[in-house]
């Protein structure tokens, strides 16, 4: 249960009771963001030089090494920097195209294609297809909280048929295509492999449905790979196995409080608050596509500490909206 505690408990008090004021918010906010865009090109550098630039941090710690055929993808580097594993790079990636549309309209034109570039690049190198599914989901979100919704679409729209002409012509065309999801045929056996955790996930929460076992994995012996894991790749299903429906669906009411309290603070503050609305509205697009990812990725290195920051800077919004200090005078 200690992993609970530091993962969910102390991150989220320390973040709602420490963060008193609209300016802090924008900053942590804003970290995030500038994170991302430091390990955008670190990740860039990793996949292009096949050379992953934090492996000899685990050799000096004496920790095995992350490098297997797990991180590479049809002989291609999946890069991680100092994440610790590509998926959860992508991850974070994920979450930083979402707070991106908060601080869109502080950047030059040319400064927010770089800035977008950079993002974009730092995803591919993941070579991680279910963060390349939610950045698509949480761009599309994106245009629903900015100032022209008609435009950003219109861009959006614009930017995706040149980018998708350039790469059919280019030489990496049919090898990017091979990695893209339904339509790709790359590490088709993880499809596979998912369905049957699928599978065996129904058939083991129906045994034990209200508080599951901590000992289910014994029972899943069959789904070990060839790295010697249980990959259970679903956040959901991890805790529908491990502590029932009743321990699921107090962590989607987790997760669920933190974005209806950005969904309903975003539409309250359209027109009075416009700062507020793109705030609260692009981090509830982040949060989004982290609940939408944890489908395919598992619980592990900072992911469930991004998710938690996000729900805690939500309610700590929404409590700074109900005082009268924090709304635009009129």
């Amino acid at each position: 249960m200690f992993h609970i505690f530091f993962d969910f408990v102390l991150p989220y008090f320390v973040i709602s009771r420490y963060v008193r004021d609209r300016a802090a918010v924008n900053d942590a906010l804003g970290a995030l963001l500038v994170a991302g865009l430091i390990l955008a090109p670190v990740a860039a550098f990793e996949h292009f030089k096949g050379w992953l630039l934090y492996e000899s941090v685990h050799a000096n710690w004496e920790q095995p090494g992350m490098i297997s055929l797990f991180l590479m993808r049809d002989s291609v580097l999946r890069s991680m920097t100092s994440a610790g594993h590509s998926l959860v790079l992508g991850h974070f990636f994920v979450v930083c195209f979402g707070l991106l549309g908060i601080f869109r309209q502080q950047f030059k034109r040319w400064r927010l294609v770089v800035v977008w570039g950079l993002l974009a690049i730092g995803l591919y190198a993941t070579v991680s297809r279910g963060p390349w599914v939610a950045a698509a989901l949480v761009i599309l979100a994106m245009g629903l909280f900015t100032g022209k919704v008609l435009k950003f679409y219109g861009w959006v729209a614009l930017t995706t048929a040149l980018a998708t002409v350039a790469l059919l012509f280019s030489p990496w065309g049919e090898k990017v295509i091979n990695f893209l999801p339904f339509i790709g045929n790359v590490d088709s056996s993880n499809v596979d492999y998912r369905q049957q955790l699928l599978d065996t996930t129904w058939l083991l929460i129906q045994q034990r449905p209200l508080f599951g076992s901590v000992m289910i994995l014994e029972q899943m012996e069959h789904l070990r790979q060839g790295q010697g894991i249980i990959d259970l790749v679903n956040v959901y299903a991890d805790y529908a196995l491990h502590y029932g429906l009743i321990g699921l669906g107090l962590f989607v009411l987790f997760l669920g409080s933190g974005f209806l309290h950005g969904l309903f603070l975003s539409l309250k503050s359209r027109k009075k608050d416009r700062e507020m609305f793109f705030m609260a509205g692009n981090t509830t697009v982040a949060l989004m596509g982290s609940m939408i990812l944890l489908v395919g990725i598992s619980n592990y290195h900072t992911i469930p500490r991004i998710y938690t920051a996000l729900v805690a800077l939500l309610v700590v919004m929404a409590r700074l909206s109900r005082q009268p200090s924090a709304r635009p005078s009129a």
